[in-house]
């Protein structure tokens, strides 16, 4: 049994289902790009692990070559040839030039690295969103071209189906 309008009912739900097919496609092209972002990213940083991390001299003889540095570096030396951010910069001056506690200290260097920490957890929170988010974009983007399907195939017409 037909109702009458239904037909309307139906154009229209299948236009807001398209409309919601663009907008999955387009944020799973979205994702597409930021995981080769982060793909790439990851690569070099771990092209430059293994140059520097595997051999320390190598990293040490960095530190060596740069401008004003020609024996065993200082640590103001070395953290002048380390890219860090401002507060980075603060806290590791701050520990180098006042006269601290033990005590003090640790508790400088234990804020410096969760700060760090905290950095790395900012970066790890966008990889987490997309890889729970982009496989229910995924089924969104099968399931909406395969109702009409699946309608179709209730109603018995098989070259709809098709």
């Amino acid at each position: 049994m037909i109702l009458p309008g239904s037909e309307y009912l139906t154009r229209g739900l299948h236009a807001v289902a398209q409309s919601f097919l663009i907008l999955d496609l387009t944020g799973l092209l979205v994702f597409l790009v930021f995981s080769l972002a982060e793909l790439g990213s990851f690569t070099a940083e771990l092209k430059y692990r293994r140059r520097y991390f595997s051999n320390p001299g190598l990293l040490l003889s960095k530190i060596r070559k740069s401008p004003g540095v020609q024996e065993l570096p200082e640590p103001e030396k070395i953290l002048a040839t380390i890219s860090l951010s401002e507060k980075e910069k603060a806290l590791a001056e701050e520990l180098l030039n006042l006269s601290l506690k033990p005590e003090e200290k640790k508790a400088v260097l234990q804020d410096f690295f969760n700060h760090i920490e905290q950095g790395f957890q900012k970066i790890l929170e966008k990889t987490d969103l997309i890889a729970k988010v982009a496989p229910a974009f995924g089924l969104i983007g099968t399931l909406i071209p395969l109702g009409p399907g699946l309608a179709a195939l209730g109603q018995g017409d098989i070259e709809t189906l098709t």
